[in-house]
């Protein structure tokens, strides 16, 4: 009984995420380059911080789930290439079966192929 209450949270959870990213690919459509310069509320970080701290994210998400730990660098993102196309890489799901595991739909959801 405690596995399928624990699987069901982790399905929830990624469900949860799931519409997080969809409403975030969707914002990113609104971005446009006279905006990387706006503050956001986080203190002294603009828009263009918060995508690449959003892409770092990310890439640390795919990373837990492909190698089941984040290493403690931040991955390597050029400061003049556009964070806004950087993040829409995850805009193209790959489609999974829908009693794939919870890890491999987050992956296929990610746009990655789960393994």
């Amino acid at each position: 009984m405690a596995d399928r209450s624990a699987t069901a949270a982790l399905l929830g959870g990624v469900a949860l995420l799931e519409r997080a990213i969809n409403y975030t690919l969707g914002s990113l459509l609104l971005v446009t380059p006279q905006l990387m310069s706006r503050p956001t509320p986080c203190q002294d970080w603009d828009l263009r911080t918060l995508l690449i701290h959003m892409n770092d994210s990310f890439d640390a998400l795919c990373e837990a789930v492909d190698d089941g730990q984040v290493s403690l660098t931040p991955s390597e993102f050029d400061r003049d290439a556009d964070p806004v196309a950087a993040l829409l890489r995850f805009a193209a799901p790959v489609p999974v079966p829908a009693d794939a595991r919870p890890a491999d739909r987050l992956l296929g959801f990610l746009g990655r192929q789960p393994r």
